[in-house]
């Protein structure tokens, strides 16, 4: 008997899950404090390790006692492996040099992690098979492991105690059997072997043949979605929403100077008595954005927070200082309109700030005003 390929996917797209989300907190993490904290971030990606990598090794646990009950196998029940950690996964953190995309993709890895450690752990202790089952784009180092069939688990396979050959965005997953002939179906290793062949033995060859035969399908996935990544959604006042992409290339350089940026219901809650998206603490470092900021609200706070750190117009009174950075940063928000691809609404709304607030300069420098400290 043989798992079907309904089951197996549904297994595989679980796993799927547990790793992508383990990335999407990584990443919301690093989108809001940055990566200039390396202990902080080892910690916070360590949290996400043991908690997604349990669930990975109790998905596991739950296949491979199934693949026992289909067999027939009188096997105990699996055990969870453990998920790996901090000392790993701070080497990992250290090792990557604040690069957030690899951050992500060595948590999810770990995560993965946990799952393919608690399959082999196993099998080594029953004396089980495994196979290594390809799913989805399979690239060409998996089609090889999957070509090598089904095989007697041993202290081989292991590494340190780890599954080897685990790598981040992949759906292959390891499956195992009892009594020589259950399986997978779908599974067929004679098939993965003839590519390997009609290759030559050469994976480079055979990741050549892969990219030449799927490129065109390949090449529109990754269009599609740099389009969608980049897409800016519509908000409640018919706004343009910063994309998470160009919001993270701003913030970037705040958040790595140590500065705090406050999103979410919190944020929410302190700007609307301000009528405002996003706002800037002076001398605090610290900046409130909603989530459905645009591309002007987000790069004005970021550039009122480059004024505060330069000190710009510090030498005038109070009020006239404020005047003077906020005329300022207008006029730079119309000088990287185009770079920006901000909507024109967002410059003709820069376009009449700025002559109000000239217009408030002017008025409190024919006061006097702008003499008091």
């Amino acid at each position: 008997m043989r798992i079907t390929e309904k089951a197996w996917a549904e297994y595989v797209s679980r796993l799927a899950r547990l790793c992508e989300r383990a990335g999407q907190e990584m990443a919301g993490y690093l989108e809001q404090h940055g990566t200039a904290d390396a202990q902080a971030v080892a910690a916070y990606a360590c949290a996400l390790v043991q908690k997604y990598g349990a669930g990975s090794a109790e998905l596991c646990c739950q296949m491979y006692d199934a693949a026992a009950a289909l067999a027939g196998a009188a096997v105990p029940p699996a055990e969870p492996a453990a998920p790996a950690e901090y000392g790993e996964v701070a080497g990992m953190v250290h090792s990557v040099q604040g690069s957030g995309p690899l951050l992500q993709s060595g948590v999810k890895r770990f995560v993965k992690q946990a799952g393919a450690d608690t399959t082999l752990q196993n099998a080594l202790r029953d004396g089980a098979e495994f196979a290594w089952v390809p799913h989805g784009d399979t690239c060409a180092f998996c089609l090889t492991l999957a070509s090598r069939g089904w095989q007697r688990a041993s202290k081989k396979a292991l590494k340190n105690g780890h599954a080897e050959h685990i790598h981040p965005n992949c759906d292959c997953e390891y499956a195992v059997r009892f009594d020589g002939k259950s399986g997978v179906a779908g599974y067929d290793p004679e098939e993965y072997l003839a590519q390997y062949n009609a290759a030559g033995g050469d994976i480079n060859a055979l990741r050549r043949a892969q990219y030449a035969k799927s490129r065109e399908r390949i090449n529109a996935q990754k269009r599609a979605a740099y389009a969608e990544q980049h897409r800016r959604r519509i908000g409640a006042q018919g706004q343009e929403i910063i994309d998470k992409p160009t919001y993270s290339r701003l913030t970037r350089t705040f958040l790595n100077d140590g500065g705090v940026i406050v999103r979410g219901e919190d944020a929410a809650r302190h700007l609307e008595g301000q009528g405002a998206y996003a706002s800037y603490v002076n001398g605090g470092k610290i900046a409130f954005i909603r989530d459905d900021a645009t591309v002007s609200d987000v790069l004005e706070e970021m550039y009122h927070a480059e004024q505060d750190r330069k000190n710009m117009f510090s030498d005038c009174s109070y009020s006239e200082m404020m005047l003077r950075r906020e005329i300022d940063a207008q006029r730079y928000l119309l000088s990287v309109a185009e770079k920006y691809k901000i909507p024109v609404e967002e410059t003709e709304t820069t376009r009449r700030n700025l002559v109000a607030y000239e217009a408030r300069l002017e008025q409190i420098l024919r006061d006097g005003a702008g003499d008091e400290k």
